[in-house]
């Protein structure tokens, strides 16, 4: 914490001459689970020569930050700008840890420096304080002193208490007033679950246009018709199937009975003519006598 120390130790230095210094951090964190820290330290340019960066400079530079000279003509800033990336991964416990932003820039940062993950959230649990390096003497400029944590995440965080939030949701300031502790509390995920809705939506949708076109048609044909009710469809409750109406047997057709064909009647003789002498029937010829031409002896 040497480093925020120092800072302040030369605050009333420059609010002596000037009334105005700045100490910013912001981290950027990106879908791909990268996180961006960069952050200014600055003064006024009229109080630039009263304060020595130097030995924050090499303190960033050996804990692998990359820093620059930092000047805002329009602002009347001039300082340092400084940056390094993690990867979330590295930095994830599941254990709670109260990371505190003033000690950035030194070891001890770098130890605790943790976001607490469950499942696919994670969680931070930061605090500003300056209150330990608090000075009565500065409060009269205290309104003049720009101190801020913010963050940019890939979607819009599930709870937070931020100061102030931008208008598409995903970047959240907290405002730190000298002298106070400064509580600081997301939770976000790198996913958005946007586009699992939208393809759940357009399935209902479907599902709905369907079983409406079912049900018409059956109502056109005459049939009793039964809305099917699509699964997941919101505040829709499943009727059970109607039961079918058993199929009669067929009554077997039994045959007439066929009328009999009457005999045919015998044919009459026909009668002769008249006049016509009726053919004559020859009579058998009588049956010729054998006589026996063995001789017979009488007893």
């Amino acid at each position: 914490m040497k480093n925020f120390k120092k800072f302040f130790v030369l605050l009333l230095m420059v609010f002596v001459m000037t009334g105005c210094v700045k100490k910013t951090v912001h981290m950027d964190i990106n879908k791909n689970g990268e996180i961006t820290i960069s952050g200014i330290s600055a003064a006024s340019s009229s109080a630039s020569s009263y304060v020595d960066t130097d030995e924050e400079r090499e303190s960033l530079t050996a804990l692998g930050y990359k820093v620059e000279d930092y000047k805002d003509e329009e602002n009347d800033w001039v300082g340092i700008q400084f940056s390094k990336t993690y990867k979330l991964d590295d930095i994830s416990t599941s254990e709670a840890t109260e990371v505190h932003i003033e000690k950035l820039g030194t070891e001890d940062f770098e130890k605790e420096f943790k976001f607490q993950k469950d499942g696919k959230t994670y969680k931070a649990n930061f605090v500003f304080d300056t209150s330990e390096d608090y000075d009565s003497s500065l409060d009269s400029y205290a309104s003049s002193m720009e101190l801020s944590y913010s963050v940019t995440l890939p979607n819009k965080p599930k709870s937070h208490n931020a100061d102030v939030v931008s208008d598409d949701g995903k970047t959240l300031t907290w405002n730190v007033k000298y002298g106070e502790k400064k509580v600081i509390q997301y939770e976000f995920a790198l996913s958005s679950n946007t586009w699992i809705w939208i393809i759940v939506g357009v399935v209902v949708i479907a599902a709905v246009a369907i079983a409406v076109v079912v049900f018409l048609n059956k109502k056109k044909n005459g049939q009793t018709p039964t809305m099917v009710v699509p699964v997941g469809y919101p505040n829709a409750s499943i009727q059970p199937a109607q039961p079918t109406v058993p199929v009669q047997p067929t009554v077997p057709v039994t045959p007439a009975p066929v009328a009999p064909v009457p005999p045919v009647p015998p044919t009459a003789p026909v009668e002769p003519a008249v006049g016509t002498p009726a053919p004559s029937v020859e009579s058998p010829a009588p049956a010729e006598t054998v006589q026996n031409t063995d001789n017979t002896t009488n007893a």
